[in-house]
C-alpha cells in the first residue's frame, strides 16, 4: 500500500508499505544512469496458506481485482484480520454505549448519542470498503425526522439500529474471513447499508432532541469525542483499474523534449505533454477511512496526470514513467492537491506492446531482455 501522510488536515505525502511492492520516487533525476546492468527479477514470494493463527493471507498485488459486483462465486477481503477485528470491536463498543443510554433511568445525553451514532455510520462505511463489499448506488437516504420527534422515537430507532448491527455481527463475511460467496457478500453489504441509514437517523433525531432542549449542536458542545482515530495517511492500493498505461495512451499528447540515459544500454527518453490535464478517479484505490471521506464529505479522490516519459531503444518503446499528483475534487473541480507526487513505471516485458505496472525496483528489470538484445544489435 502507499500511504499519503497527513501531518495536518491540509498536508499529505506518500510512503511505501508492504502490501503492494511498487516504485515511489524511482529515477526521478538523471541518476537513472547509475542503475547499472540489468539483474534478474526476484521471484515473488509464495502466498502463505491459511492457518488458525494466520487465517487471512495478505492479498497478493498480482491477483486480478474483483469488480464491485463479482463475476465469480468468491471475492477476496481487502483488509487485514487485525484491522477488521478492530473496526468490528469498536462498532460493538459504541453500540453498547447507545444501548446503555436508553436503558439508564436518567434521560439520555442526546449529544453523546449523536456522536456515537456518527461513529457507527463511519465504521459501517469503512467496513464496506475494507471488506470490498458492493455498495448499492440506488440506496435511498434515511428519512428526515419530524421536528416533533420524541425520546420514545429515538429509543425505537436505537433499538432498530442494534438489531441490524447484531445481524451483521453474525454474518458469514466475518465468520469465514478470507473469501465469501457472492450472495453472502451482497447480504452483508445490505446489512451495512441499513446500519449506515439507521445510524444516520439516530444521529439526526438525537441532534434534534438536543436542539429542542436548548442545546446547540456543535463540536464544542458534544459530551464525548469520536472514538475513531484519524489516520495520518491515506492508503493507496495497486488493486484498482486507475493504474493503466493503455488507458493513458488513448489521450492525445505532444513530445516536448528528448534526452538519454544509460542503464546497461543507451536509452532515448522523450517527455510527452498531455493536451489536457487528466483526472483519474481513484476512489476505488483508497482505504476504508479515505473512502469514508468520499461519502461523508462528498468528494472524489483523483490521480492527476499532465505528462509522462517514454524509454526506447532503436525506435522501440520498452517502458514509460508516469508521475501522478494525488488530490480530490469537489463538484468536478480539483479542490486539493497533496504536495508529494508518486511515480509508477510500466514495462513491456515480453516485447508485445503490452505495458504492465512494474512492481519492483527498476534495477530489477526496467530494461527487458528483448530491449537489451535489440540495443546490442548494430
Amino acid at each position: 500500500m502507499y500511504a499519503i501522510e497527513n501531518p495536518g488536515a491540509a498536508r499529505r505525502a506518500i510512503a511505501v508499505g508492504r502490501a503492494a511492492l511498487v516504485v515511489l520516487l524511482l529515477l526521478a533525476t538523471t541518476a537513472m544512469g547509475q542503475v547499472g546492468e540489468k539483474s534478474n527479477r526476484p521471484t515473488p514470494a509464495p502466498t502463505p496458506s491459511r492457518s488458525e493463527s494466520h487465517p487471512w493471507p495478505e492479498p497478493r498485488p498480482d491477483l486480478p481485482r474483483m469488480q464491485p459486483l463479482p463475476h465469480s462465486s468468491v471475492v477476496e477481503i481487502k483488509s487485514s484480520l487485525t484491522e477488521l477485528r478492530e473496526n468490528v470491536a469498536l462498532m460493538e463498543a459504541v453500540n453498547d454505549d447507545l444501548q446503555r443510554a436508553i436503558t439508564a433511568t436518567s434521560s439520555p445525553d442526546y449529544l453523546s448519542v449523536a456522536t456515537n451514532a456518527t461513529d457507527i455510520r463511519r465504521l459501517a462505511i469503512r467496513l464496506m470498503r475494507n471488506l470490498a463489499l458492493p455498495r448499492n448506488a440506488a440506496q435511498t437516504s434515511p428519512e428526515t425526522p419530524l421536528p416533533g420527534v420524541s425520546a420514545d422515537e429515538l429509543k425505537a430507532s436505537i433499538i432498530a439500529l442494534d438489531a441490524t448491527i447484531q445481524e451483521f455481527l453474525k454474518d458469514p463475511v466475518l465468520i469465514q474471513p478470507h473469501t465469501v460467496d457472492a450472495e453472502q457478500l451482497n447480504s452483508a453489504a445490505a446489512k451495512l447499508e441499513t446500519v449506515m441509514n439507521r445510524s444516520a437517523m439516530v444521529q439526526k433525531e438525537a441532534e434534534m432532541l438536543a436542539t429542542n432542549s436548548g442545546k446547540a449542536v456543535t463540536k464544542a458542545t458534544r459530551r464525548i469525542k469520536s472514538r475513531l482515530v484519524t489516520s495520518t495517511s491515506i492508503q493507496l492500493t495497486l488493486e484498482c483499474s486507475a493504474w493503466s498505461m493503455s488507458e493513458l495512451l488513448k489521450h492525445p499528447s505532444q513530445i516536448k523534449s528528448h534526452g538519454s540515459v544509460n542503464i546497461g544500454a543507451n536509452v532515448k527518453t522523450s517527455r510527452h505533454k498531455l493536451s489536457e490535464q487528466l483526472l483519474l478517479p481513484i476512489d476505488d484505490c483508497v482505504d476504508g477511512e479515505a473512502y469514508e471521506k468520499t461519502i461523508t464529505d462528498r468528494v472524489q479522490y483523483v490521480a492527476i496526470v499532465t505528462d509522462f516519459t517514454s524509454y526506447e531503444v532503436k525506435g522501440r518503446v520498452f517502458a514509460y514513467r508516469v508521475t501522478y499528483e494525488i488530490g480530490f475534487t469537489r463538484s468536478a473541480q480539483v479542490a486539493k492537491r497533496f504536495p508529494q507526487p508518486i511515480s509508477f513505471y510500466y514495462v513491456d516485458d515480453a516485447g508485445d506492446g503490452s505495458f504492465e505496472l512494474l512492481k519492483g525496483s527498476p534495477s530489477f528489470g526496467l530494461l527487458p531482455d528483448w530491449a537489451a538484445e535489440l540495443a546490442r544489435k548494430h
